[in-house]
């Protein structure tokens, strides 16, 4: 699920990008969290140093799954589409 956006540590923009792992099933719905900018596509592979936050303004990727103890969304289900 989409989580709320914070402000970029580094510059204090709020046009943040959450950054989803794995293999996404990129549906309709979902191409338009990632045409407003609101998710990044990180890759198929996620470990502890992988980043869950890209600030659009200043280009710095912040935080990362271990951090925030949570797994990675599947966003195979239109309920995690929020």
């Amino acid at each position: 699920m989409l989580r709320e956006h914070p402000p970029c540590p580094k510059c204090g923009s709020r046009k943040v990008a959450q950054i989803v792992y794995g293999l996404i099933n990129v549906t309709d719905e979902f191409k338009k969290f990632l045409d407003r900018g609101d998710v990044l596509l990180g890759g198929c592979c996620v470990d502890s140093d992988s980043p869950s936050w890209h600030c659009h303004q200043c280009q710095h990727d912040w935080g990362n799954w271990a951090d925030d103890e949570q797994e990675p969304p599947s966003w195979d289900r239109k309920e995690n589409l929020i």
